[in-house]
């Protein structure tokens, strides 16, 4: 798993975030960016089929 960190606003250390207490984290972002994800895996593949044809 790759081990993500976050910097506290105040002082400025890095917190190493364990699978645990990043999960909500890493969830949340995961289904705000997934829809563009999914967009744009159908659209690029159209993309790529127009651009063949001319």
């Amino acid at each position: 798993m790759i081990e993500s960190t976050i910097t506290c606003p105040a002082c400025k250390i890095e917190i190493r975030l364990t699978e645990s207490p990043a999960a909500p984290l890493i969830e949340s972002i995961r289904r705000q960016f997934e829809p563009q994800l999914v967009q744009k895996m159908t659209v690029l593949p159209l993309f790529a089929c127009e651009r063949e044809l001319q």
